[in-house]
């Protein structure tokens, strides 16, 4: 409008603020520049505000974006989240912030950030991106007696079954691999799934089932970020939060309420926005971003954790626990890392390869905490024994150990956590069926454990009990 007969629009610097303290004033004072800066030109960011860099998930992030004032009405604000959510904003006209809070843990490759587009009244706009660096959700499902590597350059290697470290034919641009009992899976960098191995019961997802010695792709599947993949089931993760299940049904561990085998995927209905999965041998293990974790399929020895012995074809919360950023499954046993760095476990483990261990490893229809174990980073299920990876790059391993597998030396049973000899600096780590892997942050893979098939990648087919390095090797990830 006009003021003394001066265009305030045009020539802002000529007319006087209003007084803030007037009905008509926009909160937060007066909404003209003192440096003239009219509505004709974008708005500029003076101050961005974010109160953490990281974050284990769970805490609210504060995000703030100052802008110069506005010559006439207020900016308008829009704040977007690639992952988690966002509270309502508090704005003035130049200011807006709002509170961030993430999920426990993010998809592995996923970076969240939040982006706060700012507008005038002529449609001009200027962007601006927050960041911040959170934990990678992770899942296992071991190998039987082999194991898989993904490189840096995309490629997926495979070793064990008497065959030594080679790279996996007709298969690129890998993200991530995922080694079953008789199956694997990898995820492209494209978001399709590709599966090779034993099929019987359809779990390679390509509509048949038969086996098949190379890739091929799963069917119905895109977008996905993470698998798992057991017995004879496999399971996806689609970025929208969606779990698609194939394979064995026998026990309802495909989710749909049903026990017939599928031979492509199929969505699970009932859990969404999920970040991670696992699978035991007939169980299926789900990680939400709000840290909760909910299970279905074989309950006979309390794996799915709600309290009793039923299986159960459809998912279902596992009651009584919250802020986890972790979950692995292995036979009949699921284990999940809290945001507090603590390990909980359910059901039972030591099924197949070590029965005389099943009372130690007994711990119950419902999540009990690990004793001894502070300030892990990461958690992975083998048959009869279980690895933690700690802050400080140690590894520690309890459960059965008569191949070596513990890493200690002995081969000597361990119902409480023990610290692995001779191995730091350690940033991820897989149990197997009995074998152990860790890689390092300095990309190289050790390994130890029974060597039977020579799944340990030494060129040898003997069992060790402490750690040794597979040559050859500088992977991005392992299973």
């Amino acid at each position: 409008g006009e003021e003394g007969g001066v265009d305030c629009a045009l020539t802002p610097e000529r007319c006087p603020a209003p007084d803030s303290s007037s009905p008509g004033a926009p909160p937060g004072g007066p909404s003209l520049p003192d440096s003239g800066v009219p509505d004709t030109s974008p708005p500029q960011v003076e101050e961005r505000h974010q109160s953490a860099l990281s974050t284990l998930g769970g805490e609210p992030i504060t995000l703030r974006l100052t802008t110069r004032r506005p010559a006439g009405a207020g900016y308008r604000f829009v704040w977007e989240a690639s992952l988690g959510t966002l509270t309502l904003p508090s704005e003035t006209s130049s200011l807006s912030e709002v509170s961030w809070r993430l999920p426990a843990c993010v998809p592995e490759g996923r970076t969240p950030s939040v982006r706060v587009t700012v507008s005038n009244a002529l449609g001009l706009t200027t962007t601006s991106t927050f960041l911040v660096a959170a934990l990678t959700c992770t899942s296992h499902s071991a190998g039987f007696l082999y194991s898989l590597a993904v490189r840096g350059d995309g490629q997926v290697w495979s070793w064990g079954r008497a065959q030594p470290p080679a790279p996996v034919a007709d298969l690129s641009d890998v993200v991530a691999g995922l080694a079953g009992q008789w199956h694997s899976l990898a995820v492209r960098q494209d978001g399709s799934v590709w599966a090779w191995g034993n099929n019987e019961s359809g779990q390679l997802g390509d509509g048949t089932s038969t086996a098949s010695l190379t890739p091929v792709a799963v069917k119905n599947l895109r977008e996905v970020v993470a698998v798992a993949a057991s017995d004879g089931h496999s399971l996806a993760v689609r970025g929208d939060g969606s779990v698609w299940a194939w394979g064995k049904n026998k026990d309802g561990q495909l989710g749909d309420g049903g026990d017939t085998d599928r031979l492509a995927p199929g969505v699970v209905e009932g859990v969404t926005g999920v970040v991670a999965l696992a699978a035991g041998d007939e169980h299926s293990v789900a990680l939400r971003e709000d840290g909760t974790v909910w299970t279905w399929g074989l309950n006979v020895a309390g794996q799915l954790g709600d309290g009793t012995t039923r299986s159960r074809a459809v998912p279902g919360r596992v009651p009584g626990l919250t802020g986890v950023v972790a979950v692995s499954a292995n036979a009949h046993y699921t284990l999940a890392l809290r945001e507090d760095g603590t390990v909980w476990a359910w059901g039972r483990s030591g099924t197949r390869s070590a029965p005389d261990t099943l009372t130690p490893t007994a711990y119950g229809p419902v999540p009990v905490q690990l004793k001894g174990l502070r300030g892990v980073l990461a958690v992975s299920a083998g048959d009869g024994h279980a690895l933690a990876v700690l802050r400080d790059g140690s590894v520690w391993a309890w459960g059965d150990n008569s191949h070596g597998q513990l890493g200690d030396g002995t081969t000597t049973y361990r119902a409480e956590p023990a610290r692995v000899q001779g191995l730091d600096g350690v940033r991820r780590a897989l149990a197997g069926y009995n074998h152990s892997l860790a890689l390092r942050e300095d990309g190289a893979l050790w390994s130890w454990g029974a060597n039977g098939d020579s799944q340990l990648g030494d060129d040898t087919r003997k069992d060790r009990a402490l750690p040794g390095p597979v040559g050859g090797l500088r992977p991005t990830g392992l299973d």
